[in-house]
């Protein structure tokens, strides 16, 4: 299956899942690092470096540049029609929601104060979690919020033929 110009995401409802009802009751995917309206920023990855040392000082330079990259990504790579995979913690974890990002970067904390940074999602399908082989799962199971699926986009995209 050929996608030329849809990038598969990634993404995790929070650590614990506590996004998760903002993701499939109210259709969004969201970040929550609580920095603002992060499409003030430059795309550039020192601005958002400098916002998180800012929010966060105790936190190593480090991390500040992993996480400044996911948030980056998040505002400014991601597009419209590119397709996004989630496996819930909590509501779901024996289910793939796989759908397609819907609206551009938003800023609005009346969504939810602690996860304000979102973008429209359209869930197009559930797929029971072994329908999907170990190492996309494994792939899926990334530690970071939200990532690129590289190595298994083909079978993620081939679970949305036709829906895209």
């Amino acid at each position: 299956m050929d996608h030329p110009s849809v990038t598969v995401w990634g993404i995790h409802a929070g650590q614990y899942g506590n996004a998760e009802n903002i993701f499939f009751a109210r259709g969004y995917i969201a970040i929550g690092w609580e920095l603002g309206h992060l499409g003030e920023l430059p795309n550039d990855q020192e601005a958002f470096k400098q916002r998180l040392a800012a929010k966060y000082p105790e936190a190593p330079s480090r991390s500040h540049a992993l996480i400044a990259g996911v948030i980056r990504r998040f505002v400014y790579d991601i597009k419209i029609g590119d397709a996004v995979v989630c496996r819930p913690k909590k509501s779901a974890p024996n289910l793939v929601f796989l759908g397609r990002v819907a609206g551009p970067y938003l800023y609005n904390p009346l969504i939810d104060p602690e996860y304000a940074d979102v973008r429209r999602v359209e869930w197009l399908r559930t797929v029971p979690v072994e329908q999907i082989s170990v190492s996309a799962r494994q792939e899926l199971a990334a530690w970071m919020t939200l990532f690129k699926i590289d190595k298994h986009a083909d079978e993620y995209l081939a679970l949305l033929s036709g829906l895209l």
